[in-house]
């Protein structure tokens, strides 16, 4: 029996459906938090109450006697949530009702499985599967939490248990155990969920990081293996958007939804994980002092900070169109951006190439200039999309840097998300303007754009202006940005090319119903984002082209 930690995750959800339905459950799941906490849930790190949530729910399920039910709720609602659940979960409702909370020690790494844990207060010893988010867990760790028993007498940890890394907790954690056992009549130690939550986050809180910000970007670095100037594009829009530690549904409408959306898009990153680094790294910025609050001082000696490349793009702009002189204009761009004295540098020097955010869009302006000069203002019209890529690559800093995987998540992925194209011709023109811009920065600067993006260019000629015409037809479907249940799927068809069914990044299959008028426009290897319920109905949120697989972490296309 298989049952991976996206399906136990549904399986609570729909657990907590079902509660919802229940007037008395409702009320008594709400009330029962001071008696699971022992005081006031956690509501100062958004990140913590997420997953205090996570644990206050299995507690109430598998633990907490229901006055209204006289029994744990998940006993009474397992009928119903077999009814309802859908056809991948199956009858595996027992796995979830069978798991059992503990504090258990890692004895044992097993190399492409996971590790031999050891239970602290029974004695039991247990297989765990994919031990944790980032593959790091080390013998001596201690694993608080739930555990669910999945195959082969393999278990499954909660994303809400927790690792802790400290000798001096196991030590004293052993001594108090032991004590324990001196004075009761049995030497296997029952623990419940609510007294692990008092025992280990008695005071609402984990243990904090010194510096969440540091630890999100390595996050990012290691586990997502996001380029540089993705990580600074991310710090940067969390730090434009102050952190409201009142709002107990971060994701919905702010920064931290769109990051995840394109996180899942085009990495194989734990979402669980991701989430929680970018929110306590979000506060952590936040708390930040902003620099210039230290008071006034006398800076008039002190050099002026250096502009950023926009002005100098802007500057350069702002002469061309008063009919400036082109070549002097270039000149002082060059100058401004520091390109000349790179030029001019020792070729044999082997120092990290300089970091000009921006460089992309002057690169842009160079190739529109001499467009321009060479064709006149009739070749404008063909090269606004091209201000769409400036936006997307401002945050890159060596131009070196703009290659076929940035390309590609810029017109598969990130003009999708931006709305920014209004129809299949400006589809058209865009894909005009990058060929010739590809083919110019090849020539001109020998950097290999056209070899590394013509072929993909090729197929986008004719799915990218069908799906900017697809998702142009489709309902405002943002509300599903932060839903749990929304996943990437990859489309199926039936040997007449027609939709037939959705595919989800894991390779299992699940049978769907589009619209009519959606479905007959989609082609085999696009993908859709949106939300799939357990009768099949399928609401889409965005479409987007098969060449969209080269983003896909194991994508087979």
């Amino acid at each position: 029996m298989t049952l991976p930690t996206e399906s136990i995750e549904l399986g609570l959800e729909q657990f907590a459906k079902l509660i919802g339905k229940h007037s008395q459950l409702r009320e008594e799941l709400g009330a029962s938090g001071r008696e699971f906490f022992g005081g006031d849930p956690p509501r100062q790190n958004a990140a913590e109450a997420l997953l205090a949530g996570r644990r206050h729910l299995e507690w109430f399920l598998f633990e907490r006697h229901s006055p209204a039910l006289f029994g744990a709720p998940s006993e009474h609602l397992l009928e119903a949530w077999l009814e309802e659940s859908p056809s991948d979960l199956g009858d595996k409702g027992q796995v979830l009702t069978q798991s059992f909370v503990g504090v258990f020690e890692v004895v044992e790494l097993l190399p492409d499985v996971g590790c031999w844990l050891r239970d602290k207060a029974g004695y039991g010893s247990y297989a765990l599967a994919h031990p944790s988010a980032d593959g790091r867990m080390q013998t001596g760790d201690l694993l608080v939490g739930r555990l669910f028993p999945i195959e082969d007498g393999l278990h499954c940890a909660s994303s809400a248990a927790a690792i802790f890394r400290s000798a001096t907790l196991v030590s004293a954690l052993e001594k108090d155990i032991e004590q324990i056992r001196a004075n009761a009549t049995g030497k296997v130690l029952r623990l419940t969920q609510d007294g692990l939550e008092k025992m280990f986050w008695g005071s609402g809180h984990e243990p904090q990081s010194e510096d969440p910000v540091g630890d999100l970007q390595v996050f990012l670095r290691e586990s997502a293996a996001l380029p540089q100037h993705r990580i600074e594009s991310i710090i940067s829009d969390l730090t434009a958007t102050p952190y409201d530690p009142e709002n107990l549904t971060p994701g919905a409408g702010d920064p931290l939804g769109v990051i995840l959306d394109a996180l899942a898009f085009d990495t194989d990153v734990n979402l669980s994980a991701a989430r929680k680094h970018l929110l306590l790294g979000w506060q952590g910025l936040a708390m930040q002092s902003p620099e210039g609050d230290q008071g006034p001082e006398n800076n008039a000696n002190d050099d002026p900070e250096p502009e950023g490349p926009g002005a100098a793009v802007a500057r350069f702009e702002s002469g061309r169109l008063a009919g400036q002189d082109l070549d002097g204009l270039f000149d002082d761009l060059e100058e401004d951006l520091g390109l000349g004295s790179v030029a001019d540098a020792n070729p044999e020097d082997d120092s990290p190439a300089p970091d000009f955010p921006g460089v992309v869009g002057a690169m842009i302006s160079e190739y529109r200039w001499e467009i321009e000069s060479a064709e006149g203002e009739a070749a404008e019209g063909n090269l606004d999309g091209l201000s769409l890529l400036a936006k997307f690559a401002e945050p890159i800093g060596v131009f070196e840097e703009l290659g076929h995987a940035e390309l590609l998540r810029f017109v598969t992925f990130w003009i999708h998300e931006q709305e920014a194209l209004a129809s299949a011709q400006e589809a058209r023109d865009l894909l005009d303007s990058l060929e010739n811009f590809t083919t110019w920065v090849q020539a001109a600067h020998e950097h290999p754009l056209q070899d590394q993006f013509g072929s993909t260019l090729k197929g986008l000629r004719e799915s990218l202006p069908r799906i900017v015409e697809l998702n142009r037809a489709l309902p405002d479907g943002t509300g599903l940005v932060d839903d749990s249940r929304a996943m990437l799927f990859e489309v199926c068809v039936d040997a007449h090319g027609q939709f037939d069914h959705l595919r989800d990044r894991d390779g299992q299959d699940h049978q769907a119903r589009l619209e009519a008028g959606l479905s007959a426009r989609l082609r085999a290897g696009d993908r859709v984002h949106g939300c799939l319920e357990p009768d099949g109905e399928f609401t889409i949120r965005r479409c987007y082209p098969a060449e969209s697989a080269g983003l896909v972490p194991g994508s087979g296309s």
